[in-house]
């Protein structure tokens, strides 16, 4: 088998095991391979063999892949969960899967070129334009001089507004995502917020209430990763609103109130079809408005959900 032969195999690999039942194959194989000629295209063909492999590593195509196979990890934790004979397997794989879940969201939505440390970016001739565009203007000779030491600050805030873990997460949330599709994960988690004085809270907006359950998405991806977050914190108490069961995630405790967080029983399976809907923009982006509207349910309206104060107190 040529290596041509081999990729191909692969290609169909991914295919069959993460995007069949979206995407008709002849579409998804002659778009991927686009990907990939694309990369290659853009490849120095002078540099060195190692060089070039760094470039394919970090390049679109490989990051879909490795989404691809945290995706079928994932999966496999979720089968022992449904099947689990010991403590471990029920109380610390759920939380397992949504960590791994949510880390594709920023691998998804780093920029074109995937990610680089600040070195790299710095030094890279493929950032190169990038970095002289930053340097610009923060280094304009009409304005007033800055110290080095600011000037730093400044350059290390713009890398990260391009290529932090935050940037890219929020980017995959907000630009990547077809609307229905960013719809329906934010419609899966619904915000309690109890006064600790017992008053009646302020009305959030959708946009406030939106904004808040995606810093909660990434605090949750955070907190399994920097605060050995392992079980997940709260998941009991459950509610069955038109007919969809509900069950409260987590509590964020604040001085003047309490948010409750409730999710729907099936969010991590939510969670799946969001990541394999993001990756399917990226490879096939004019296809993935009629693919969200086919395979996306119609979520019920939260404004019409009750608040649940009896059971979430």
């Amino acid at each position: 088998m040529t290596c041509k032969e081999k990729q191909q195999e692969e290609i169909e690999i991914l295919y069959k095991g993460g995007f069949e039942e979206f995407v008709d194959k002849e579409i998804f194989l002659e778009a991927f391979n686009k990907l990939l000629a694309e990369v290659e295209e853009k490849i120095d063909p002078k540099k060195v063999d190692y060089k070039k492999e760094e470039e394919r590593k970090i390049a679109l195509p490989n990051r879909i892949i490795k989404v691809y196979h945290r995706l079928k990890l994932a999966n496999e934790l979720s089968s022992k969960i449904g099947m689990a004979d010991n403590i471990i397997q029920t109380i610390m794989f759920p939380g397992l899967v949504t960590y791994l879940l949510l880390t594709c969201f920023d691998q998804l939505g780093q920029p074109a070129p995937g990610w680089l440390d600040f070195a790299s970016w710095l030094n890279a001739s493929s950032t190169k334009e990038e970095v002289e565009t930053v340097i610009g203007k923060i280094y304009n000779p009409d304005d007033a001089p800055i110290s080095l030491l600011e000037g730093t600050k400044t350059i290390n805030k713009e890398y990260s507004k391009i290529y932090g873990v935050k940037s890219s997460f929020f980017y995959f949330i907000d630009s990547l995502l077809p609307e229905k599709a960013k719809r329906n994960l934010l419609d899966s988690i619904q915000i309690d917020r109890l006064m600790n004085n017992g008053d009646e809270p302020n009305d959030q907006s959708l946009s406030e209430s939106d904004t808040f359950k995606k810093k909660w998405l990434f605090k949750t991806r955070n907190d399994y990763t920097h605060s050995l977050e392992t079980v997940e914190s709260n998941i009991s108490h459950g509610s069955v609103i038109d007919g969809e069961r509900w069950f409260i995630r987590d509590k964020v405790f604040k001085p003047k109130y309490t948010d409750v967080i409730w999710v729907t029983e099936d969010f991590n399976n939510v969670l799946i079809k969001t990541v394999k809907i993001g990756s399917l923009a990226l490879i096939i982006p004019e296809e993935i408005e009629g693919i969200t509207e086919k395979y996306l349910p119609v979520k019920i309206d939260l404004a019409d959900l009750p608040w649940f104060e009896d059971l979430a107190s």
